[in-house]
């Protein structure tokens, strides 16, 4: 849809993840043990969604696009 290839989403998204750990390092908190349990399947018996292990909710993230200008706020 946007030409761009998967192996392209895959690295954008990781090193997206990597920045989010760096910066909000002490806002965020990954669930870990049988806390991670809980919140996988209660994801998936909320929303039919596997593999996902938190969500970011009511948050502002200005994300900047690679020439410098901003793409807008953001609000998950």
């Amino acid at each position: 849809m946007f030409a761009i290839g998967k192996s392209n989403v895959h690295l954008v998204l990781h090193e997206f993840i990597h920045v989010i750990n760096v910066v909000f390092k002490n806002q965020i908190k990954w669930p870990k043990g049988e806390d991670l349990l809980k919140v996988t399947i209660g994801f998936k018996n909320l929303f039919g969604l596997q593999y996902l292990y938190g969500a970011i909710n009511v948050m502002q993230i200005h994300i900047q696009n690679p020439k410098g200008k901003f793409v807008g706020n953001y609000y998950w």
